[in-house]
């Protein structure tokens, strides 16, 4: 089975590595395509073992992103049996085996697409230290939230139209055999804070900004610190839930419709969720 993984950046020193390195692992054999907008330093020349595709910096615009991914994906098409795409902090594990090439192996010939259950890993503010590259994920955070909006389409087998932000498609949601989206934005509190001054300054399109596409990225840092507060609240209450969501998968899909574009979302509406993450999933994580 060969896979094709996509994925865009600028000035990801942070991301991009790790990144790399979890799908080396956990897609033996893979390519990796990395569209590089236009870095201050190419991506070619820090990067090893993988496929650049270098861009002229312009304004960021999530309706041309999405567009442009969606082709290469069709055409990559061509020679891969799978093609994904992920943003550089979104990285995705099998529910049920050590590897996703694993899990992809057992996925029924009808599965054509796969959306994973998406959450958001978060730094637990005066508890965990900052995090530290020179060692794993499964050693430095435990913790995380359900984000409806993280449950992406990130896999296909056929050709693919992501809408702007890729949070969802033309293409029916499956969940096939089980995979999560461990979203890493938030990972560390200081690298969040940084990132976000980067983003906030970017020049964006203006269709991005009219239709507020993208806005967790130039909110202020205030606002983002305080999401890290509300979270250490919640887990100093123990307000814990189980690491189950077979009744969120449900319902994402039962309730999903189809607008009159052709695109799917899903209406189902979640209460706040916060989860301990097992080490069998941290585990498989860089």
């Amino acid at each position: 089975m060969k896979i094709a993984i996509i994925t865009m950046v600028y000035n990801e020193s942070f991301n991009l590595p790790i990144w790399v390195s979890h799908y080396s692992n956990q897609c033996p054999g893979c390519e990796l395509f990395i569209i590089d907008h236009g870095s201050d330093m190419s991506v070619r020349e820090t990067i090893s073992g993988v496929n650049v595709l270098r861009l002229p910096r312009s304004e960021f615009d999530e309706r041309r992103r999405a567009e442009m991914v969606s082709r290469l994906h069709s055409a990559l098409l061509m020679e891969f049996d799978w093609v994904f795409y992920t943003d550089c902090d979104e990285l995705i594990v099998s529910a049920n085996h050590n590897t996703i090439s694993e899990s992809l192996a057992e996925e029924e010939d009808s599965v054509n697409s796969i959306v994973a259950v998406g959450m958001n890993i978060w730094h637990y503010l005066g508890v965990e230290n900052e995090y530290n590259r020179d060692k794993r994920i499964v050693d430095q955070r435990k913790y995380a939230t359900f984000e409806k909006y993280m449950c992406k389409p990130f896999a296909a087998r056929v050709p693919i139209s992501w809408i702007p932000g890729f949070h969802t498609s033309n293409l029916p949601p499956c969940f096939g055999k089980g995979y999560y989206l461990i979203h890493i934005k938030y990972i560390d509190h200081e690298e969040a804070i940084g990132r976000l001054a980067l983003t906030s300054s970017l020049e964006w399109g203006a269709e991005t900004l009219e239709r507020g596409w993208s806005s967790h990225q130039r909110i202020g840092a205030d606002k983002l610190t305080e999401k890290f507060e509300n979270i250490y609240s919640f887990i100093a209450m123990d307000s814990i839930d189980e690491f189950n969501f077979d009744d969120e998968v449900e319902r994402f899909v039962k309730e999903s419709v189809k607008d009159s574009k052709g695109n799917y979302r899903s209406d189902a509406k979640y209460k706040g969720i916060i989860v301990r993450i097992p080490e069998e999933v941290l585990r498989l994580l860089p």
